[in-house]
């Protein structure tokens, strides 16, 4: 008689030591998997350019786009004291709403209930935010009132407007010229837009400052790739006068073989306009690098060397032979653009770069007992009212451990040290910005250089979580009759 399965597996597991199993990679070394990839199936790996392939320096980088922003203001009006505002760091997070009639400034959780909110600098109360907000969340649909700030620069977008609140609607301001918040939002708009043109000529006027010194890193994993049998591309919405500038300052001279640091691609892709390139796109020009002027010739093939403007994804699978989008692995850290577009809608395989983990990582790694003792507690509380008796006259008292949660939950807020909290948590719960990376992105990390930490060949393996009907820990074995 053969054994059972359960038999089988424990045979299994007995022969094999856990220690076998472990992955010694540094935690923020590591590729964190949200669905199953295998390397050894992507035939073209593509990157995105700023913040991907070139990270920019916090808080350096962001301090010069607030700076920028308060030029513009100043130039629009503004009172002159606004110059003495400095960038705070430990402020904003991203995926954060701006409410655009109210100017509160909102983290959500997953399913958009209010976690946090601010008016200026000032963090309110429940009983305050349900003054404006009844039901404690923020609709899904309404984005003509609320801005949802995915990406890095919109960080500097955040303090601005939470400083201008901060100054004009104390009480102290005289409110006969203090302007509407209505008008406050749109001026901060307009100057985010001059001021995220202006950052390029910034950044090339002190890389060493502005960009994060992973050269010969960066350099390492691309030749890696390079050996391997992907296809490596860089596809940027950047112009090619900044794509130039930045990647030679990255790549060139970093490894011998490389004259060049477009030899570390098969081809290049600038102004992409991403998301619409996986959408309609637009008709694929090649650049002639010498001059800037777009050749007139219609693009047949995506040779190696060459430069080629805008285009669709339809005009990259001609080009390249792609028949399956999920033979492409694309890497970069907008979510709405990167993300989101190409996986959407062409069911390329992403790669998410989130930054924010270097400073999340620690905190959750120390906090690991009081993790755990948050979870138990919250288990606690459940079972506090599964076990009611239906004869119950009124509710149990719950109040202590509400309150140890609450005071829980605050001690792991504090501990990522920002106004906000965590980008991807408050609590154990995950915040807005966490459930979209965790259905858009395949794989995420910290950096793209994580890559290099891997086999060319490797299977990111995900981990599948619960639903809570299977979690049967509690329901006694049914006994044979």
């Amino acid at each position: 008689m053969s054994q059972t399965i359960e038999q089988d597996i424990k045979n299994y597991i007995n022969d094999h030591k856990k220690d076998d199993f472990v992955d010694n990679r540094k935690p923020l070394d590591r590729i964190f998997v949200n669905r199953d990839l295998r390397l050894d199936c992507i035939k073209y790996i593509g990157f995105d350019m700023d913040h991907t392939l070139a990270r920019f320096q916090s808080p350096q980088y962001e301090g010069m786009m607030y700076d920028h922003l308060v030029t513009h203001l100043i130039e629009a009006g503004y009172p002159k004291e606004i110059r003495d505002f400095k960038y705070d760091a430990d402020f904003a997070v991203r995926g954060l709403y701006c409410d655009k009639e109210t100017g509160h400034i909102i983290k959500t959780d997953a399913y958009r209930n209010i976690l946090s909110c601010y008016f200026g600098r000032k963090r309110l109360e429940k009983h305050d935010i349900l003054k404006t907000y009844a039901s404690m969340t923020i609709p899904s649909d309404d984005t003509d009132r609320y801005l949802h700030l995915r990406n890095v620069d919109q960080l500097c977008h955040a303090c601005v407007l939470a400083d201008l609140i901060e100054m004009f609607y104390n009480e102290s301001y005289d409110s006969a010229k203090r302007p509407t918040i209505s008008n406050i939002f749109d001026d901060v708009s307009e100057a985010y837009s001059a001021a995220h043109k202006e950052r390029k000529e910034s950044i090339l006027q002190d890389k060493e400052k502005y960009v994060c010194n992973e050269r010969i890193e960066t350099a390492k994993m691309l030749d890696k790739l390079n050996k391997s049998h992907m296809k490596v591309f860089l596809m940027t919405n950047s112009p090619y006068w900044f794509t130039d500038d930045l990647m030679g300052y990255l790549l060139d001279g970093q490894l011998e073989g490389y004259k060049s640091w477009k030899d570390y691609f098969e081809f290049v892709i600038v102004e992409a306009c991403k998301p619409n390139f996986f959408k309609k796109g637009s008709e694929m020009r090649e650049l002639n690098i010498e001059n800037g002027h777009l050749l007139p010739g219609k693009v047949e093939s995506l040779q190696r060397g060459h430069v080629y403007y805008g285009g669709s994804v339809q005009q990259f699978y001609e080009h390249t032979n792609i028949k399956h989008g999920n033979h492409v692995l694309y890497s970069g850290d907008n979510l709405t653009a990167d993300v989101t577009g190409s996986n959407d809608y062409e069911a390329w395989r992403t790669f998410l770069i989130i930054p924010e983990l270097e400073r999340d990582l620690p905190v959750w790694i120390e906090s690991r007992t009081l993790v755990r003792q948050l979870k138990s507690l919250y288990e606690m509380k459940a079972g506090l009212y599964a076990s009611q008796s239906l004869d119950a006259k009124q509710s149990v008292d719950a109040s202590e451990i509400k309150k140890l949660i609450k005071d829980a939950r605050e001690e792991l807020h504090k501990r990522f040290g920002r106004a906000f909290g965590s980008t991807l948590s408050s609590g154990l719960k995950n915040t807005q910005y966490a459930k979209t990376t965790m259905l858009a992105a395949d794989i995420y990390a910290y950096s793209h250089v994580n890559l290099a930490n891997y086999n060319t060949f490797h299977h990111f393996q995900a981990t599948y979580p619960d639903m809570p009907h299977r979690i049967i820990d509690d329901i006694p074995e049914a006994k044979s009759k």
